[in-house]
């Protein structure tokens, strides 16, 4: 399976903004396999995980799915989140 690191980015985005399909350590799981990446280390990834992963980017690349660009400010005290077209 070849997995890069926009692929992980985009995996973890999807579980937030469309989908959840992703357990909170899946959600780690995923983090550490991008410091593996960013380390030059292999990547490790459960068996469970690696399905949830290759059946999710397959739909991202069918639908062309995009990661949005967001930005968080704060207005009054509050955190709001905000989209950007790209």
């Amino acid at each position: 399976m070849e997995i890069d690191i926009h692929d992980l980015r985009d995996l973890l985005s999807y579980d937030s903004e469309e989908v959840r399909f992703l357990t909170f350590d899946q959600r780690c799981e995923i983090q550490r396999n991008i410091s593996n990446i960013v380390n030059k280390k292999p990547l490790k990834f459960s068996e469970e995980l690696e399905q949830k992963i290759i059946e999710n980017l397959a739909k991202i690349r069918i639908n062309e799915w995009t990661r949005p660009s967001i930005r968080y400010v704060e207005e009054d005290g509050t955190l709001i989140k905000r989209y950007y077209k790209k």
